[in-house]
């Protein structure tokens, strides 16, 4: 019996640790999957190249991603990627609510304007359908600034 004991204790010391993934890292790669590359596909409704210069002498934290706007509205031909008929698509609500929260995912650096953000979203649901070059322009900007947090 004894023998039996020491067999089996040695052959459970040999047995590889199980891998434990973490709650928040599961809940890291499901967070990130609604957000990433999910933009309109409308190319119709575009904006003048002007309007980022603009942007960004407004909101100026955001000079360090003034390159990442621009190519990606170029390569977009700067059609807008938040809109489509003239309406927000759901990813714009999905990256808002987590640049809103990035607290509780354990990002402590804030992104900035987000009371902006939250102002300029508030502001397109209580008036009428129609796309806003600001609102469009700061979701990018978060986007981008979001991909360097989290």
């Amino acid at each position: 019996m004894l023998i039996l004991a020491v067999v089996f204790t040695i052959n459970s010391c040999k047995q590889a640790p199980k891998k434990v993934v973490s709650k928040k890292d599961s809940l890291a790669k499901e967070w990130g999957k609604t957000i990433q590359g999910n933009f309109s596909t409308q190319s119709q409704t575009v904006f003048d190249s002007t309007k980022i210069t603009a942007f960004i002498s407004r909101y100026p934290d955001f000079k360090n991603y003034e390159p990442d706007l621009r190519n990606f509205y170029l390569k977009r031909k700067f059609a807008y990627a938040w809109f489509e008929k003239d309406t927000l698509i759901e990813q714009a609500g999905n990256l808002s609510n987590r640049i809103i929260n990035l607290q509780n995912e354990g990002v402590y650096k804030p992104a900035p304007y987000q009371k902006q953000l939250d102002s300029l979203l508030n502001t397109l649901t209580t008036g009428k359908k129609q796309v806003d070059v600001n609102l469009e322009l700061m979701l990018t900007a978060e986007y981008f600034v979001f991909s360097k947090l989290a």
